[in-house]
Order: C-alpha cells, then structure tokens, then sequence
C-alpha cells in the first residue's frame, strides 16, 4: 500500500476516506479473504505521523484494524533497508518530484522478484509506469468491489 490509502482511511477530512474505508473492507472485511496487506514501514511512518497520533479516535480504529489483521494474518510489514540507499540516490539524481517514501516504494516494485502482486494509491501518476513494467496491478480510487479478486497488496 502507499500512504495516501493509509491516510485516507483514518482522516476522515481525506478527499480519498470514503473510498478507502470501502476498499478496506472490502479486501480484507471478510475472515475467510487471503489478501495480504504488505506496509512498507516509511508508508507507516509517513501515514502514522504526529497529527494522526494526536487524535484519539483515529488512533483507536488504526489499533483495531492492525490487531484484526494481525489476528487474521494479512499483515505483513515489510523492511526497507534494501531500498533505501538506491532511494536517496535517485532523490538527489533524478529530476522527478517523487518523496523518499515514494521512491522506497518505487525500488520495492521494480526489484526483480514482486514483494506483491498489486499496489494500493491514489497516487496512480507517481507509480503506473514500474507497475505496468512489473504486470502489477494498480488498485487506485477507481478501484470497486466488482473488481477484486485476490491480491497481497
């Protein structure tokens, strides 16, 4: 997932909120769903930042919906330390305006061997090319409920 789905789905003043509490539930509502939700920790660090953690409310429904997919395991947190360096390299090198964050992610779908079969953003611009590239599927807020089928995203 990046970090605008995150967002989204525990800001209720996020454009995206609405959209994202669907695709939530409807990828991993049900108990018998296989689907994975993959978090890259800086999506964690971006999307759990201080303004999050200052709302008692949010912070409650982020400890539920982790604790549900822990429990149900389709949670999957993954380390970037791989990706980093490659990251800050094209930070500084290239000419696109893409975050740290959304470079890590970047560097995760262009790898060779998939972490995952499709990518969860509002963000489409910033991430079709590599998944096009990688025949990964990009789940984006067009994205509906007649559409799923089973992903680790």
């Amino acid at each position: 997932m990046d970090a605008c789905f995150f967002i989204g789905l525990y800001d209720t003043r996020d454009q995206y909120h609405g959209v994202a509490r669907r695709q939530f539930e409807n990828l991993f509502g049900d108990k018998s769903a296989r689907n994975v939700l993959v978090a890259p920790w800086p999506i964690l660090y971006e999307s759990l930042g201080t303004r999050q953690a200052r709302n008692t409310a949010s912070t409650n429904l982020v400890r539920r919906d982790l604790t549900y997919l822990k429990v149900n395991r389709q949670l999957l947190l993954l380390d970037d330390s791989a990706f980093r360096q490659k990251a800050l390299d094209s930070h500084t090198d290239d000419a696109r305006t893409l975050s740290l964050v959304d470079r890590v992610l970047r560097g995760m779908i262009e790898q060779e061997i998939s972490l995952f079969d499709a990518l969860l953003t509002y963000n489409t611009k910033d991430f079709i090319d590599a998944c096009q590239v990688r025949r990964m599927t990009l789940l984006n807020e067009k994205f509906d409920e007649t559409q799923y089928a089973s992903y680790s995203i």
